[in-house]
């Protein structure tokens, strides 16, 4: 997980003007790829971590998603729908990084708390 500790999706502040979305949706694309490759390299089709590297990887990839083609959806005038995908990308993949951490008896993964 420490990749994840590092990159910009997850680590800049809350309410974050959408001049970020370019950079957040390249961020979280690195992401992805990057739980993509650790998949490849587990050897245990069913076990819980290959479960929650999924479930991290489907939050990065509903994010990008959320930013529709090219990001056009976290284009000006977007600041909200932005930020909340964000803090949805970042609730989720805390969830399970907590779980990871708790399993495998891990250091967790401390993002920005984001208000509600």
């Amino acid at each position: 997980m420490d990749f994840l500790t590092g990159k910009r999706v997850l680590t800049i502040g809350h309410a974050r003007p959408q001049a970020e979305a370019t950079a957040c949706l390249a961020s979280a694309a690195e992401c992805r790829t990057q739980l993509s490759e650790y998949l490849t390299q587990l050897k245990k089709p069913g076990s819980d971590l290959r479960i929650w590297l999924r479930a991290m990887r489907q939050a990065f990839t509903n994010f990008i998603e959320a930013g529709g083609p090219n990001g056009r959806r976290f284009g000006p005038g977007s600041d909200s729908r932005f930020n909340e995908a964000l803090a949805q990308l970042r609730d989720q993949v805390q969830q399970q990084a907590d779980e990871v951490s708790v399993r495998y008896k891990l250091s967790g993964l401390n993002l920005p708390e984001h208000e509600r």
